[in-house]
């Protein structure tokens, strides 16, 4: 992985997007990045991101969102590990990242396409 980025979380008065998705599923990896990041960021959560190298001009990046709580307990969601799968898993981290989350519970951390190539290429 080439390249990192961390940002700091921003809340919801970011001035990102705030309309209504008919359905957390997307099309495309580009579209359904895009709504793990806005989920992630209108939430509050600390974004971190992993650019992976590709021959192709694609750009292709393994995301993570964290949000600490109780460090004693931790919940890990991961997605597109098979790449394909990747869309039905960024649709579920997508609508819990768009839940209000309690100030108690587990600390969350959500990595969202685990196989970026696969997810972009519709490939396994």
């Amino acid at each position: 992985m080439a390249e990192s980025e961390s940002t700091r979380p921003r809340g919801r008065s970011a001035g990102l997007r705030e309309e209504p998705r008919l359905s957390p599923f997307s099309s495309t990896y580009e579209e359904a990045r895009e709504n793990f990041l806005h989920a992630a960021e209108n939430s509050g959560f600390r974004q971190l991101r992993f650019r992976v190298p590709h021959e192709d001009s694609a750009e292709l990046f393994v995301d993570f969102a964290l949000l600490r709580r109780d460090p004693r307990k931790v919940l890990i969601s991961i997605s597109g590990v098979h790449g394909i799968e990747g869309y039905a898993g960024s649709a579920v981290q997508a609508s819990l990242l768009g839940e209000d989350p309690s100030a108690e519970g587990p600390t969350l951390l959500f990595v969202h396409g685990v196989n970026p190539y696969g997810m972009k290429f519709y490939r396994r």
